[in-house]
């Protein structure tokens, strides 16, 4: 598993991503979720989502009071499933931070946002 963490100063908002991640990473990634406040009740669902297996699986949370996520994306053989499932988890991001200044979505600045983002994970990953 790969960890990359990517802050984005213009929101003052931290991204942590862990990449390529199996069942057994579901203890630390559950750490991490709690770590930025994610409660019991999701925490134990994201954990049967960890343990559950299966190919390109995906999870984000967000702490929009806080301005940090945890993204994960679960490891796949085949690298085109993985990008579909970084950018399905980087959207959820955005969404978030949108939220947490009133951006409309289907405006230029959440595009640009997600943008860096998508960005900022492949100069970090080659």
């Amino acid at each position: 598993m790969i960890r990359r963490d990517i802050r984005l100063d213009k929101y003052d908002w931290d991204v942590r991503c862990f990449i390529g991640y199996d069942s057994g990473d579901a203890v630390h990634l559950c750490n991490e979720l709690m770590t930025i406040g994610c409660g019991s009740e999701a925490t134990s669902k994201a954990y049967r989502h960890f343990v559950s297996g299966g190919e390109s699986r995906g999870l984000t949370y967000s702490n929009v009071k806080d301005k940090v996520s945890v993204v994960t994306i679960g490891h796949s053989e085949e690298e085109s499933e993985m990008v579909n499932t970084i950018g399905h988890e980087l959207l959820h991001v955005t969404a978030h931070i949108c939220e947490a200044y009133d951006i409309d979505m289907s405006g230029e600045q959440a595009c640009y946002i997600i943008g860096e983002l998508c960005e900022r994970i492949f100069k970090k990953l080659t």
